[in-house]
């Protein structure tokens, strides 16, 4: 790269704390499992979606795949019955290319995301003092006591991230790389919001 620059593969890891209160505090995280099913006449299989909530923090350690991530108010219900909720849309998912040895202080990435019960001194992934904790903090200790996450207050945690390979190109300025994920409302409204937006000034009227 340089002379006498040294630079080796690393990975980068982002986390997101998110309490998301749909319509309140009691919520419950339902994950849409998407699977195929055999179909009868000349199309062999279809797909469709199993949902499931998911029950304690034991089992809200979840990677990506084909699922769904939806965050639901039981309690709540739009114009045609559905169960308010919202979405998690994320598609900068990585794995951890290392031992989890090696990242025991930053346990965090061993999943794409977590689900917590809400607890107001559990605000960050990888704890408050991670670089001088022994053990495994953050987020593996966060679940260990692993309690129900239906009907209530939970937080979800979201982590993003690439694997970095590094080129010429990254000296002296480093290549931009894009990571997002997105919240989509999922029957939080009984219609489409945007059908009665005003129209922008350049936009034709008929």
């Amino acid at each position: 790269m340089a002379a006498e620059l040294v630079a080796p593969f690393h990975s980068h890891h982002f986390n997101f704390r998110l309490d998301l209160d749909i319509d309140g505090q009691n919520n419950s995280f339902v994950l849409g499992e998407l699977k195929q099913r055999p179909a009868p006449g000349p199309r062999k299989s279809v797909w469709t979606v199993s949902e499931r909530t998911i029950a304690s923090e034991a089992e809200g350690q979840l990677d990506h795949g084909h699922d769904q991530w939806k965050v639901v108010n039981n309690g709540r219900r739009n114009a045609l019955g559905e169960r308010v909720g919202y979405l998690i849309h994320s598609q900068s998912g990585v794995e951890p290319l290392l031992d989890p040895a090696d990242y025991r202080r930053a346990g965090f990435i061993g999943h794409n995301l977590w689900i917590t019960a809400f607890d107001p001194d559990e605000r960050y992934a990888a704890g408050d003092t991670p670089n001088q904790n022994p053990g495994a903090p953050g987020l593996p200790q966060y679940v260990a006591n692993n309690q129900s996450l239906v009907d209530r207050d939970i937080v979800v945690w979201l982590t993003i991230g690439h694997h970095h390979v590094t080129q010429a190109e990254d000296w002296p300025v480093l290549s931009r790389e894009k990571l997002s994920f997105e919240l989509k409302p999922a029957n939080f409204f009984d219609r489409n919001p945007a059908l009665d937006l005003r129209r922008a000034p350049f936009e034709a009227r008929r």
